[in-house]
């Protein structure tokens, strides 16, 4: 069975980094699985998907039949007759064409799109249209399928994301240090970590201001790993904050686990989210968390070891010194029994098999042709 992916330019976030995880996965179920890249450029993380042996397509997208037409030939060309498309952006164009050239879509919402006005009712009526031609749609959270019901009247599976359950797991006392010694951080105090891009919907800002009131909470250090804005302007708050010293940014990194493994708390300030992997990273390492209580994150509950905090930088201080407080109270076996309830709820096998048993059911559909 052969499966086309359709992105947006690829980048190390929360679907790209499960594709790349879950490669060995595919393989085992004799799905063969492309992917279309379709930003101006393929991406930073191409090379990574490459490397874990996906056929790679580029086609810059643009608002004009050429581009469809050449996706149209991309489909006839490769014989594909199932595409999965991950993006919002003319999803309901991808869907038309590859009903076009004789293939069945499935469609992955992987946040949340309350549009209004003109743009919600565009929308409705897509998704409508959509499912009549076929499609089959998939939220990544219950969340994100309460969201499409209430704006859009679309009924959808939920198939939770999933993170790499092959190599995250808590450290031993050993490979803890190492991770500090390996990040040059001292082996005494707390670290904080976060793990994210720095767009506004992040909220790193009350996150930094929460943190600069809490600096009477004992020796800790901040780091943050992933891709900044343009001028850096968390940089700045920080020198304004009176946080240097306190605060490292690192920029992409290429093993997350590492630097979850450095840390004794990872904090989430989102203002929403469609499905926090990087949380879900966190706590399957056994680590406690702090994170909003806010669509995307709050599914977690039942794992335990979270505060649970509001978007404020007030309500972010006041958690922040909740979670510090416990911070050298979590034993081994705790970080274990954190690990097993995330393992049960989103290990990457078990999502994935969701979806291969979703791919086979419309196999009698597409015909040999997939295989």
């Amino acid at each position: 069975m052969r499966v086309l992916n359709v992105f947006n330019e690829l980048v190390a976030s929360g679907a790209e980094m499960m594709w790349c995880a879950a490669s060995p996965c595919w393989r085992e179920a004799g799905v063969t699985v492309d992917i279309l890249a379709t930003g101006a450029s393929p991406g930073p993380f191409a090379p990574s998907l490459a490397a874990c042996g996906y056929t790679l397509h580029h086609l810059a997208f643009s608002r004009t039949p050429l581009f469809f037409w050449r996706f149209y030939r991309l489909l006839r060309r490769h014989r594909y007759r199932l595409v999965h498309v991950h993006c919002e952006r003319a999803s309901f164009y991808y869907l038309l064409v590859a009903r076009l050239a004789g293939a069945r879509v499935i469609r992955s919402v992987h946040a949340h799109f309350p549009f209004s006005g003109s743009l919600g009712f565009r929308r409705r009526w897509q998704r409508r249209i959509g499912r009549w031609l076929g499609a089959v749609f998939v939220s990544v959270s219950p969340s994100v399928g309460a969201t499409e019901r209430e704006f859009f009247g679309n009924p959808t599976q939920v198939i939770s994301n999933w993170y790499d359950s092959l190599s995250l797991r808590p450290p031993t006392a050993g490979e803890r240090l190492s991770a500090r010694d390996a990040l040059s951080l001292p082996r005494d105090g707390v670290v904080i970590v976060s793990v994210g891009n720095c767009a506004a919907v992040k909220n790193h800002e009350n996150l930094l201001r929460a943190l600069a009131r809490v600096g009477d909470c004992g020796d800790w250090i901040y780091l943050h790993a992933g891709r900044e804005e343009a001028g850096q302007p968390e940089r700045r708050l920080v020198g304004d904050l009176g946080l240097e010293g306190r605060v490292r940014f690192l920029g992409m990194v290429g093993e997350v686990r590492q630097v979850l493994w450095a840390a004794d708390l990872f904090v989430m300030p989102s203002l929403r989210e469609g499905f926090g992997v990087a949380a879900v990273e966190a706590l399957a390492t056994g680590l406690p968390a702090l994170l909003t209580e806010v669509p995307g994150l709050n599914g977690f509950r039942e794992i335990g070891g979270i505060v649970w905090s509001g978007s404020s930088a007030v309500e972010l201080e006041s958690s922040l010194r909740r979670a510090l407080s416990l911070c050298g109270g979590v034993g081994e076996e705790e970080r274990r029994d954190r690990h097993l309830a995330v393992r049960r709820r989103f290990g990457m096998e078990a999502r994935v098999a969701d979806y291969v048993r979703l791919y086979r059911g419309l196999s009698p559909v597409i015909g040999e042709g997939s295989r």
